[in-house]
């Protein structure tokens, strides 16, 4: 629970300076001051963090052991999984507003979300967990594959969204996963220098697993993220000739 502290504290700080000081009349119009240039958006901030923090002291709370943990990671992969598959139809069948869900239009958003970006956090934190699990368990290896199916589609998902913000932090997880998986295999004091040890072979394989995403990646959605750089490009170039000389 200490961890929440620091939060705990920053969400004081912002309540005591959204907190009214003084008023006055300015115009016919009563005004009041705070501490905060914005008030308004420092109690929204408050507010906000304070629901974080009671959803994690609760997650906390609730996953002590590690059947609830088990539950909760596969129901969030789960809900990944279906949102992935949900995109990947989306994306291929839908002609016209309206695709199970009323507010969805073709070209926008991804899977069932309006916004992009939100589809690629929840397959981030989704991949993270899949990599996670399957990595660390060592008692049911005969579920890697499975594991490694549902990655690679939600991967493929995470691709064909064009979300350029999720694919920086899927380069970041493909950095992360050699050093996770290097340093969680049991070795003695005799192989403390091995090979899983060398920085060149954890170098090489971060390489080679970033050739491989790179390579998929322009396989599978290089036009797309070329159109979407280059409008991109196009709209900077708009508003830089807007801006006054």
């Amino acid at each position: 629970m200490r961890v929440f502290y620091p939060m705990i504290v920053l969400v004081a700080l912002a309540l005591v300076q959204s907190l009214q000081l003084w008023q006055m009349d300015w115009a016919g119009d009563r005004v009041w001051y705070a501490i905060s240039a914005d008030p308004f958006e420092s109690r929204r901030f408050a507010l906000k963090t304070a629901a974080l923090i009671l959803a994690g002291i609760m997650l906390v709370r609730y996953t002590a052991n590690r059947r609830r943990l088990s539950v909760l990671v596969h129901a969030i992969i789960g809900v990944a999984l279906a949102s992935a598959l949900f995109g990947i139809a989306r994306q291929g069948m839908q002609h016209a507003p309206g695709f199970g869900l009323p507010l969805l239009r073709p070209g926008i958003g991804y899977g069932q979300f309006i916004n992009k970006n939100h589809f690629a956090y929840l397959m981030e934190m989704a991949m993270g967990l899949v990599a996670g699990v399957a990595i660390m368990r060592r008692e049911k290896r005969e579920r890697l594959l499975i594991y490694l199916a549902a990655f690679l589609l939600m991967w493929v998902a995470l691709v064909l969204s064009n979300s350029r913000g999720g694919l920086l932090a899927m380069v970041a997880q493909v950095v992360c996963a050699p050093a996770i998986f290097l340093d969680s295999r049991p070795r003695g004091a005799a192989e403390a220098k091995s090979w899983t040890r060398s920085v060149a072979v954890r170098a090489a394989m971060i390489g080679a697993m970033l050739i491989v995403v790179a390579a998929g990646v322009v396989w599978l959605g290089g036009d797309q993220l070329a159109t979407g750089a280059s409008c991109t490009k196009a709209r900077a170039a708009a508003t830089s000739g807007d801006l006054p000389g």
